[in-house]
């Protein structure tokens, strides 16, 4: 048996029907994703799931306690206007699990929630400073995936998991400069945010 090295990849607001292993490449000529492809190419590809809810404030929650939001996740009964419902500390979180099996875990976060939200249990470091302060039109992908290798450099040989987070394609929609271009509407720069996201995760 190997041992692995685990890096959980998510990333916020990107369609499934917006991706070249989703089919968008053949609808629409737009060729968002070549590196995730080329990972789906060699990897087993799940192409029919459900995501617990629209929002991130229920998918995030129930990925890394493997529950339900609605039905499975413990909550905390007060909630903070404008925030999200806090996990409890009851909820075995996927950190948790991994490190038990004795490796370092660490996580790369880009949103004000992800502070407090009782999602740092199991995990060794947990570095939301991408997310620290909401900033609709700024983009976080160059630097989640400059954070994700210098992190791994530091573990050496030993085992380790990590989460990184990639946020660009949630709107607001801006364009990179000097990056691909799929033109000005908002579909457009969505591509674009999703296409500038690939590049970074390659």
């Amino acid at each position: 048996v190997r041992d692995w090295n685990f890096l959980f990849v998510t990333v916020d607001t990107l369609r499934y029907d917006h991706t070249g292993f989703g089919g968008y490449l053949q609808r629409s000529n737009r060729d968002t994703t070549p590196n995730l492809d080329r990972l789906v190419d060699k990897s087993i590809s799940f192409d029919f799931a459900n995501a617990p809810s629209a929002g991130t404030m229920a998918s995030v929650p129930a990925m890394l306690v493997s529950k339900f939001f609605h039905s499975g996740v413990a909550l905390h009964e007060h909630v903070n206007r404008g925030s999200p419902p806090i996990l409890t500390e009851e909820n075995t979180l996927l950190s948790e699990l991994v490190k038990e099996a004795g490796l370092t875990t660490g996580a790369i976060l880009t949103h004000p929630w992800f502070t407090g939200w009782g999602m740092s249990q199991g995990f060794d470091s947990f570095d939301n400073s991408l997310g620290k302060k909401l900033d609709p039109f700024g983009t976080t992908s160059r630097a989640v995936t400059d954070k994700a290798i210098a992190w791994i450099a530091e573990r050496g040989h030993s085992r380790w998991f990590l989460w990184a987070h990639y946020f660009d394609p949630h709107g607001r929609y801006v364009e990179h400069p000097g990056e691909r271009s799929f033109g000005s509407t908002e579909e457009d720069l969505y591509d674009g945010e999703i296409a500038f996201t690939d590049k970074q995760l390659g």
